[in-house]
């Protein structure tokens, strides 16, 4: 008889402070939701740490175990039986609204400019990659060199 073992994934630790902070154990990273704490709707601060750390260079596949601290002994509490993965968790929102408990559900990202009232434009939503921030860099220094030989 042979028994056959499976190569176990990498496991991401995330930790679950309070409702609107989370934070990634082996890097530090936090996402801190807290200025939507009054806002009519209010996501979970889960899926938008995977996100980022899928944006920093993390594999998709590796498996994310969520904790929070014991309030009553030492040591954390896992919060969901079973790990997922960041790619499972960074395609979800758990979103939560006046008229609607918390409900899972499909990740919507915003897709040019955010209109405000009287539709003026409020901000654009865009991902904040490296490779888009050496680009800004490179246009902005472009326009820089550009006034400089002008002046």
């Amino acid at each position: 008889m042979t028994i056959t073992t499976l190569p176990l994934r990498p496991v991401a630790t995330i930790e679950l402070v309070g409702s609107f902070t989370a934070r990634h154990a082996e890097s530090g990273t936090t996402v801190d939701l807290t200025v939507r704490r009054n806002r009519s709707t209010t996501k979970s601060p889960l899926p938008v740490l995977c996100r980022e750390l899928l944006a920093h260079g993390l594999d998709p596949e590796i498996r994310a175990h969520v904790i929070r601290k014991a309030l009553d002994s030492d040591g954390f509490i896992p919060i969901f039986k079973r790990d997922r993965s960041l790619a499972v968790w960074a395609g979800l929102d758990a979103v939560e609204s006046e008229t609607r408990s918390v409900h899972v559900e499909k990740h919507r990202p915003y897709r040019g400019p955010v209109k405000g009232k009287g539709g003026q434009e409020v901000a654009e939503a865009t991902s904040d990659t490296p490779e888009s921030q050496r680009q800004k860099f490179a246009s902005t220094a472009a326009g820089e060199t550009a006034v400089r030989a002008a002046a």
